[in-house]
């Protein structure tokens, strides 16, 4: 879900809401994330047109999944660590910037169509946390597990989108 508002002829503010499911391009990492933004149009036009934007990011998700499904240790012991520790869930903070597009009335409908490619850096607390748990494998698989955050989930460094809605 997104929103947007202009602010002026070239700015507008507006905050992305992100829902992660358990499958899917996304992977195993089932949560949230929410993203304030700024974007800037250059043909002083906004919100229609060519746009730079910059975002700030916040998410929380489900660590006790993400062990489960690439861990080949025993799910008991870290079912009981995980328990005893309350790292369940784990939070991830960053920003970006991306480079996009949005047209309004396409098709000649009240439809709004934006699409935006670029990066982002997004850090997490949890997999610094679950390689002190001395569990066999757990250190080696850390390593693991992190780039399949960073690579395909919530923490990839490229990230690109197409949305269509409604403006009101």
């Amino acid at each position: 879900i997104n929103y947007e508002r202009k602010i002026s002829s070239s700015f507008s503010i507006g905050i992305y809401g992100i829902k992660y499911f358990n499958s899917g391009f996304s992977g195993d990492y089932k949560g949230y994330k929410i993203e304030p933004m700024t974007r800037y149009y250059f043909k002083k036009n906004a919100p229609i047109g060519l746009y730079i934007e910059a975002k700030g990011s916040y998410g929380q998700f489900n660590g006790l999944q993400a062990l489960k499904n690439h861990n080949e240790v025993d799910e008991i012991a870290i079912n009981n660590y995980i328990l005893n520790s309350n790292i369940k869930k784990f939070r991830a903070f960053g920003g970006g910037i991306s480079i996009g597009v949005q047209w309004h009335k396409i098709l000649g409908s009240k439809f709004v169509l934006d699409a935006n490619i670029g990066i982002q850096n997004y850090k997490n607390n949890y997999y610094s946390n679950y390689s002190l748990m001395g569990i066999n494998n757990m250190a080696l698989n850390n390593f693991e597990n992190k780039n399949q955050f960073e690579r395909k989930g919530p923490g990839s460094w490229f990230v690109a989108s197409i949305g269509i809605g409604l403006p009101f």
